[in-house]
């Protein structure tokens, strides 16, 4: 496909993808779970991986067996070495500090699998951004239509920018304060005082509470829904001071079903065949007892099912907060999905990140 092809030249442009296979020194920026993917990557590959850096290190740590270094530690081979930035978040900053302090050779993770060839495990969000795009352009399109304000429009214009370019330094004029997540200013007071709020994937219970902040403790109720057991129990002892909260300890999806589940302890839990624990998936109409609900959603790719487990509530007029980053298509489904249960709605879109993650789709019902 030749756009693709020119994606890939575009890329190159603002990346050096040969540079992993330089025999330059590599140093991977990052100690968690991406740069355990990278090294592993690297050293299937018989690319040596010089040691790691991280701002926040203690002396004498190490990360597979490699000395983990300050920034200032590697300075010396800022002119021949490779820095590849292996973080979720930060990456615009890290690139930034990097180029500030002269090296000259950094790459990114997210563009080792789409650039260079290596069997790199690739972020979810991160797979497939660009062919999504150009086959589905007229998709794309449609979608852009649906917004409704101008920042809306804006950060999807940077969504797609990306997709073509891979350069994280576009979604820097969109990117809102993450405070704001899932509530802003336009979400109308009916559904802040008058009608329930479902938290689907309450993790900790941080968006629970921060419901309690935004209506000042005045809502109505809360249903907090988390399929992980270890982070469910944390949620709920987090949470166990607020009012009229009632928990369910499942996985959101399109009916009632057993599902295989992978459970990290962590935010990146989620439903998937490969998943080693069972847990059981419930359709929120069966959760959520009112006719309309305040529905938030991130659940790590299952927003499309809970969304077509949700069609009652929908139909009559709820409001949906929805992550719409988790897989490459979902920016163009989410919104598809929901206008085929019920068109009359408003869509506005939102960012809060410096990376391709922590995107939010909003549907507004115009009859309030």
């Amino acid at each position: 496909m030749p756009d693709l092809i020119d994606t890939k030249e575009s890329i190159s442009k603002n990346f050096n993808t040969d540079i992993v296979k330089s025999g330059l020194p590599v140093f991977v920026f990052g100690t968690k779970g991406m740069a355990e993917d990278v090294y592993n990557c690297f050293s299937a590959a018989n690319i040596d991986v010089a040691g790691f850096v991280d701002n926040n290190r203690c002396a004498n740590d190490t990360f597979f067996g490699k000395k983990i270094y300050s920034l200032n530690e590697i300075e010396k081979y800022k002119d021949g070495c490779v820095v590849v930035i292996a973080t979720v978040t930060y990456v615009y900053e890290i690139q930034k500090q990097l180029e500030n302090s002269g090296f000259k050779n950094i790459l990114p993770a997210y563009v080792l699998e789409f650039c260079t060839g290596l069997n790199f495990k690739q972020n979810p969000s991160i797979k497939n951004l660009a062919a999504d795009y150009f086959e589905h352009k007229t998709d794309y399109k449609t979608i852009r239509n649906l917004l409704c304000d101008d920042l809306s429009q804006k950060t999807f214009d940077a969504m797609v920018e990306f997709r073509k370019t891979f350069d994280i330094e576009v979604y820097q004029s969109v990117k809102q304060p993450l405070a704001k997540q899932y509530f802003e200013d336009f979400i109308p007071e009916v559904f802040r005082y008058e009608y329930p709020f479902a938290d689907c994937g309450g993790y900790s219970g941080d968006t629970a509470l921060g419901f309690c902040s935004f209506t000042h403790n005045k809502y109505k109720k809360i249903y907090f829904i988390e399929a992980d057991p270890a982070t469910f129990e944390k949620g709920k002892d987090e949470t166990a001071a607020l009012r009229d909260i009632e928990y369910f300890k499942a996985a959101v999806t399109d009916c009632e079903k057993q599902l295989n589940f992978s459970a990290d302890f962590n935010t990146g839990s989620k439903v998937t065949e490969e998943g080693l624990l069972l847990v059981e998936g419930k359709a929120l109409d069966s959760i959520v007892k009112e006719d309309r609900a305040f529905i938030k959603m991130d659940i790590e790719g299952a927003e499309k099912e809970a969304i077509l487990g949700a069609k009652r509530l929908i139909k009559n007029g709820s409001l949906l907060a929805v992550s719409a980053y988790h897989k490459a298509e979902d920016i163009r489904e989410l919104p598809e999905t929901i206008m085929n249960i019920n068109p009359d709605y408003d869509f506005y879109l939102r960012h809060y990140t410096d990376t391709v993650f922590e995107t939010v789709l909003y549907a507004v019902p115009k009859s309030c």
